[in-house]
């Protein structure tokens, strides 16, 4: 749904239309989060990128593990 060209990697536009949809996540925050999560460097997050994102949102108290970037940067 949110990978418009089906190659099951979310690009940065592909990544900004999602979170703005379902967060309202401000694009240049989306940007942002898309470049924490993307481990490879490549421009794109795999779904193995997000797995382990969710994994240590849940799981990683870290605050600088792949779960702090999931939702993007929290005001405190």
């Amino acid at each position: 749904m949110a990978d418009t060209d089906t190659d099951g990697q979310l690009s940065v536009g592909d990544h900004v239309r999602w979170t703005g949809s379902l967060m309202s996540l401000a694009a240049v925050d989306a940007r942002q989060m898309h470049r924490r999560l993307d481990s490879g460097g490549d421009g794109r997050v795999t779904a193995d990128h997000l797995v382990a994102a969710i994994r240590a949102y849940c799981f990683d108290e870290a605050p600088d593990s792949a779960g702090s970037r999931l939702l993007g940067q929290l005001d405190v």
